[in-house]
């Protein structure tokens, strides 16, 4: 790892063995609920959507609240304007590491399901007026990532932008590329704009 401007960053992308010690022993000293959480919400997010969280784990925002408290004195999450969300990217990526792959997929998809789908805003809007049509059919999340595959970033920049890790923005653009029968970010890029409907999937005839 590095210093730079008071944090820590990798040097590569492989995240440390001792980080990922210190990480496990802090989880172990808090209860079994307070550790899913902490997972749960590593894997869909920097920041934390409550109502989102509370789906996928199936209880109430208001019975979040005393988990939250509890994942504060971790001193890995943090709250500034409202806004709840993990205070060190790092230590993020490594509790989400310790959920198996295939179990960060299905979280990620679950979150997906339970969120309101959602409009691109209108201020990203094409010029013309209204907002496409094609973009009904993404959710929050997807929108998110569109925006900023408009504003030039690379998935890297995407992730960090989303508290996400790229691997998970290529998995949406993926679902994106083929939803709507596109090979590129240009094309994706075009086919919203344009308010195309999103391409059905393909059923084999089994020929």
């Amino acid at each position: 790892m590095r210093i730079a401007d008071g944090a820590a960053h990798l040097v590569r992308d492989e995240l440390p063995a001792r980080l990922r010690a210190r990480v496990a022993l802090t989880l172990e000293e808090y209860s079994g609920a307070c550790r899913q959480l902490l997972r749960v919400a590593a894997v869909l997010g920097g920041e934390l959507e409550c109502d989102v969280l509370a789906a996928v784990l199936r209880t109430s925002p208001s019975d979040l609240l005393p988990v939250l408290e509890e994942a504060y004195t971790t001193g890995m999450l943090g709250s500034d304007c409202g806004r709840t969300a993990f205070c060190h990217e790092l230590a993020r990526r490594v509790v989400a590491a310790s959920v198996p792959a295939s179990l960060r997929r299905a979280l990620r998809e679950e979150a997906d399901r339970v969120r309101p789908a959602a409009p691109v805003a209108a201020a990203e809007a094409p010029v013309g007026g209204g907002t496409p049509a094609g973009c009904a059919v993404l959710n929050e999340r997807q929108s998110h990532v569109v925006a900023l595959v408009r504003a030039g970033l690379t998935n890297r920049q995407i992730a960090s932008q989303l508290g996400m890790s790229p691997h998970t923005v290529n998995y949406h653009l993926r679902k994106l590329f083929t939803r709507f029968g596109v090979r590129s970010r240009i094309g994706l890029l075009r086919a919203v704009e344009e308010g195309r409907d999103a391409v059905p999937p393909v059923v084999s005839s089994g020929q």
